[in-house]
């Protein structure tokens, strides 16, 4: 089992060394945007020009505190205080997160939410994974026992911190994704060949095991009519149909120290290993054992993600974020930000870069963003 090694994150892992301060026990935003202006600069409530009204003395106020929040963050920073952030995904709007120390999920604006994010769900054991889509954000709890793992749902909007238990009593769940029917997330499992990988509707209905006997699955991503995931234990990248491969998955490719994170594009896979400090890309429809790779001397590398133009990933022990371009990084990949607080999560949207700082004690992680 890789537990005293990392945990995973939305289809890209996320480590979490048992010996790193605060890192061991169990983010994204208010999704009213707060940090937007809404003073009314003197005109009354009737549109007339006038003296501010009581209301509207609170609204400045309110508008100079949460400006005052905003200019306290060092720029790049979305989120401070944070306990454990780990997984993270994002969609058109916002950022979520999973503290694994904490055990809550997240949310904060994607242009800010002055250092104050949504709770989206609080009392949950060891938060791991995490996905969203349209109009749900889906995570793992990995739990404690190898029987009280969970995958859970909960609506962007909230859920009145009661969300939706999709599956329970799993072995110690890690990586998710998701597409527009279903659910797909991997069980660590309690020996290092009882992994599983696991398919059901989005709802929780209909479950399914994808492939079994998996030696330690962390990382998952879907793409169109296939999943993919990374065993950790045996050091395997490996695909299946989502409509199922009769439980003998595809070994794309094997022979790894460690592989971790895992990310998709319109025609390449990527993933991280963390023992052999290496990024590894291999094309969809596979590569005959041989992956091409992008970068090697990287310093732990975990979680990655990707666009058709470039690959990024965190280097947890080296405390940087690293890119690449898909088809190799010629001389060696290049520096996208340096200095950081043992980065773990990362994802990506059109314009930007975020991650996860876990922090070196119990509740000083971050949410970072950076324009690509």
């Amino acid at each position: 089992m890789s537990f005293l090694r990392c945990f995973s994150a939305v289809g890209l892992s996320a480590c979490c060394l048992a010996a790193w301060p605060g890192c061991g026990s169990s983010g994204a935003s208010a999704g009213d945007a707060a940090a937007a202006d809404g003073g009314r600069d003197g005109t009354s409530d009737t549109g007339t020009t006038g003296d501010a009204d009581a209301g509207d003395l609170t609204d400045a106020a309110d508008d100079s505190d949460a400006d005052a929040a905003e200019a306290s963050l060092p720029a790049g920073v979305l989120v401070n205080g944070q306990a454990g952030p780990g997984g993270i995904a994002v969609d058109g709007a916002n950022v979520y997160w999973a503290n694994h120390v904490g055990g809550e999920i997240m949310k904060c604006a994607i242009a800010g939410c002055n250092d104050s994010p949504t709770i989206l769900a609080s009392g949950q054991l060891y938060p791991s994974g995490v996905a969203v889509d349209a109009t749900s954000v889906y995570w793992t709890n990995q739990g404690v026992t190898g029987t009280d793992g969970q995958v859970m749902k909960c609506a962007i909007d909230g859920c009145s911190g009661a969300p939706t238990v999709i599956a329970s009593g799993q072995a110690f769940p890690q990586g998710i994704a998701v597409d527009e029917a279903s659910v797909y997330f991997v069980d660590n499992g309690v020996t290092t060949v009882d992994g599983q990988v696991v398919k059901c509707d989005l709802d929780g209905s209909h479950a399914g095991v994808l492939a079994s006997g998996q030696g330690g699955p962390l990382g998952i991503a879907v793409y169109l009519s296939n999943v993919y995931w990374t065993n950790n234990d045996s050091g395997e990248v490996l695909s299946c149909a989502i409509g199922g491969c009769n439980d003998a998955p595809t070994v794309l490719a094997s022979g790894f120290d460690d592989p971790l994170g895992i990310a998709v594009n319109a025609t390449e896979i990527f993933w991280t290993t963390h023992g052999g400090g290496q990024v590894f890309g291999c094309a969809i429809g596979g590569c005959s054992g041989n992956p091409t790779l992008l970068a090697s001397g990287q310093g732990g590398p975990q979680n990655i993600a990707a666009t058709a133009a470039r690959v990024f990933w965190t280097n947890h022990d080296a405390m940087e974020v690293m890119e690449c371009a898909p088809n190799g990084c010629g001389a060696g990949p290049t520096l996208f930000a340096s200095s950081q607080s043992v980065p773990t999560g990362i994802a990506i949207d059109a314009a930007n870069v975020y991650w996860t700082n876990y922090g070196a004690g119990a509740t000083d992680g971050q949410v970072i963003v950076r324009p690509q």
